[in-house]
């Protein structure tokens, strides 16, 4: 798995804006960054997803599955993701370069970049 740091922007403009200060500042490759619009069916689609998955952990125990509905949302937009190597070198460059270009929900998880590449979420 790799670290992954992303962002959500309400336009593809500024996404792309930080994609490049990324690249220039922060001294990311371009492998390292994918940008894709995350719409309603997207954002539900991975509450659902991870709700269902949560709930095969623990299907003995219904009081810690939730329902989809009572997931929080995420606002639909352009995301900007970026794979980070090296997180204790890398990561606070990041997250300041996604701050400075106007990101909103910057989130950190563990994932594969190849995954979001071909389409996935």
């Amino acid at each position: 798995m790799e670290t992954i740091l992303s962002g959500r922007f309400d336009a593809w403009g500024k996404a792309e804006y930080s994609a490049q200060a990324l690249l220039n500042i922060a001294r990311m490759s371009k492998q390292d960054i994918c940008t894709f619009y995350a719409g309603p069916a997207a954002v539900a689609t991975g509450a659902v997803v991870g709700a269902y998955t949560g709930s095969l952990q623990g299907m003995d125990d219904e009081t810690d599955n939730p329902h989809p509905s009572d997931l929080p949302t995420r606002a639909s937009g352009v995301i900007v993701a970026i794979r980070v190597e090296e997180p204790c070198n890398a990561e606070d460059r990041v997250v300041q370069s996604l701050e400075r270009a106007g990101a909103q929900d910057i989130e950190k998880t563990e994932g594969a970049m190849a995954q979001w590449r071909m389409g996935g979420f």
